[in-house]
């Protein structure tokens, strides 16, 4: 706590503390993080995965302080902490060309009764209970489910065929989608996009070195959605886009 309080807080040396979403590390950040250790070799950054989502807690399994939270948002309950919204993540309907050789391909989303779904249950995000195109909705049911608690097994599952996925992030599958690996269902029907957040706490915020870590991370998260929207749009048009820019 002493070294806190003496220490610079406009020095870029020292320890962050990040806590990112696992499939944001695993899928697009480890390469883009050693280039920042890199570039700044007197930040020791210590990065582990977040899957607690909101109300957001800065404590990790240690006991540690963590500076910088990223999940979905915001938190409603904890107002007096620094929540810096930075876009919005989309969900979309989609399978693999060889589940829908095998099984068809569902014209409406009261078609899926007749199909497997593969469904996320994890404490980051609500689990998708309904399509909606304008003032209309649509209920989600299945003829048969399989649950996962990691989105990257349950991208993996749909990949292989087992089933189609109804709230896959757009932002962890837009590659797939570009090689035809997946296929897009469903364009016109949406569900809510989630809010994509920044959290830290009102005294890390006075650090130079926080600040730094969080405008580079929101550089390199807006240039992978840049990637992301531009390899879509034959599927989407701007409207990804427009929820993106639409949220800053």
């Amino acid at each position: 706590m002493g070294q806190s309080i003496n220490h610079d807080p406009n020095s870029l040396k020292g320890i962050i503390r990040a806590a990112l979403p696992p499939a944001v590390l695993r899928d697009l950040l480890t390469p883009q993080l050693m280039k920042f250790c890199e570039q700044y070799p007197d930040i020791d950054l210590q990065i582990e995965e977040y899957t607690a989502g909101v109300p957001i807690s800065f404590e990790n399994h240690r006991g540690d302080l963590l500076d910088i939270v990223v999940s979905y948002g915001p938190d409603r309950v904890h107002p007096n902490i620094v929540q810096i919204c930075y876009g919005r993540g989309d969900l979309i309907s989609c399978a693999s060309p060889m589940y829908l050789k095998r099984f068809g391909t569902p014209q409406t989303p009261e078609d899926l009764s007749q199909h497997t779904g593969i469904v996320i249950s994890n404490n980051m995000r609500a689990t998708v209970q309904t399509l909606t195109k304008g003032k209309e909705s649509c209920a989600i049911r299945w003829k048969k489910q399989i649950i996962f608690d990691s989105p990257t097994a349950a991208k993996t599952a749909v990949l292989l065929g087992s089933g189609i996925h109804t709230s896959l992030p757009l932002l962890h599958c837009f590659e797939e989608i570009q090689q035809k690996k997946l296929i897009p269902l469903f364009p016109d029907w949406e569900q809510p996009s989630l809010g994509l957040y920044i959290y830290t706490r009102p005294e890390c915020v006075k650090l130079k070195r926080v600040r730094l870590f969080i405008d580079w991370y929101k550089t390199v998260m807006a240039k992978i959605h840049s990637e992301c929207f531009n390899a879509t749009e034959p599927y989407f048009g701007d409207r990804m886009r427009n929820n993106y820019f639409n949220s800053l």
